[in-house]
């Protein structure tokens, strides 16, 4: 009886203790926003006072940049779209899009590159055979251990389209 109010109490210590953590966890990240938030304010405000400082030519210069870079932006988040597009048209998993636009950058991340390749091809590959079964599965419906037979001469006299179903419903032909 006394192990077990020790547990208890144990137990509900333990969670105080968390409950603790997590709120000082909260608290750090609501202070860690608050910094970033005045991180990015006095960037604005360097930034402001940089270009205040300028002259007309370094002024161009600097916004030219800024359209460069914004172009180059523009332009890599059309082709990621299109690429992205393209491979769903292809029938190829979209997810290789990311692989394609960000290949590793050194050696170590090669071999976990290489696995996502190839899961990706994977079930890829499994996904199109499934579709290719499903697509060419013939459904012949169950004779119940009862084939219809019929000669060829009769079978030759039948239309075309009763032909057909004739064999559908798994008809055989006898010589």
């Amino acid at each position: 009886m006394a192990e077990e109010k020790g547990q208890v109490q144990a137990d509900e210590q333990a969670q105080v203790e968390t409950a603790k953590a997590e709120v000082t966890e909260d608290k750090s990240k609501a202070e860690i926003a608050g910094l970033n938030r005045k991180i990015a304010e006095l960037s604005k405000q360097l930034d402001a006072e940089r270009r205040a400082k300028m002259t007309e030519e370094e002024q161009t210069k600097a916004d030219r940049a800024e359209l460069e870079a914004l172009k180059a932006e523009t332009l890599k988040a059309k082709m990621t779209f299109e690429l992205g597009r393209q491979l769903v048209k292809e029938k190829l998993p979209e997810e290789l899009t990311d692989l394609v636009l960000n290949p590793p950058k050194s050696e170590d991340e090669l071999s976990g590159y290489i696995t996502r390749i190839k899961g990706l091809f994977k079930a890829h590959a499994a996904n199109a055979l499934e579709d290719f079964r499903k697509s060419n599965a013939r459904s012949t419906p169950d004779t119940a251990g009862v084939a219809k037979v019929m000669t060829r001469s009769d079978f030759t006299r039948l239309t075309p389209s009763d032909r057909s179903k004739f064999m559908a419903d798994g008809g055989q032909i006898k010589d």
